[in-house]
């Protein structure tokens, strides 16, 4: 009956004190609940919810900090609810589903002197783009010199179903870009030495 409280509500009170959440501009730190699901139907109290919560930051300590200040939101959200209906059917089991370290190469790395050498070689503007999480942070994390390069084309609208978008055109240029970076790290016998050992 009304007058139990509703995992959903919790869910909601969560969301909103994650929203409350406030990061700096720099070192950059994204989050994002990304996925709620819960509840039975429109007329039953839901005996559970679930929520899927991405956190992103080149920097781990912040990274880090910023994971605590979510779960504690989520804590504050459970223990909103409970307040409310005077009661302590509410809990949060935290689950960690996936982990991609922190890292970041240093702009004069050699790997990233290299791929911005690569673009100018190709007569491209040589771009650095901001600090993403990406598939090269588990290698940058273990020590190993490692980079995400555009694969050509032009896109945008990032992180959204509806307005992401990729343009082929151009798009030879990228494979090209990783090519003649991987031939400056490896070396061409006769030509230029190994730039890394």
């Amino acid at each position: 009956g009304f007058g139990l409280p509703s995992a959903v509500h919790a869910a909601g009170r969560a969301i909103a004190r994650i929203d409350e959440v406030r990061v700096p501009a720099e070192p950059k730190v994204t989050f994002n609940v990304g996925v709620v699901q819960g509840g039975q139907s429109v007329n039953s109290i839901a005996a559970e919810a679930s929520l899927l919560i991405d956190i992103r930051s080149a920097d781990a300590p912040l990274l880090a900090k910023v994971e605590q200040q979510i779960k504690a939101a989520i804590q504050q959200g459970v223990d909103d609810t409970n307040q409310r209906w005077n009661s302590k059917a509410i809990t949060a089991e935290i689950k960690l589903i996936g982990d991609r370290p922190a890292g970041q190469m240093a702009k004069d790395s050699t790997i990233v002197k290299l791929a911005l050498a690569a673009a100018t070689a190709q007569g491209r503007p040589a771009a650095l783009d901001s600090a993403h999480s990406t598939d090269a942070n588990l290698p940058m994390s273990l020590g190993i010199p490692a980079i995400t390069m555009s694969g050509g084309g032009s896109s945008g609208g990032y992180h959204s179903e509806k307005n992401e978008w990729w343009s082929p055109k151009n798009a030879h240029t990228g494979p090209q870009n990783v090519m003649l970076t991987i031939l400056g790290l490896a070396g061409v016998q006769g030509v230029a030495p190994p730039a890394i050992p």
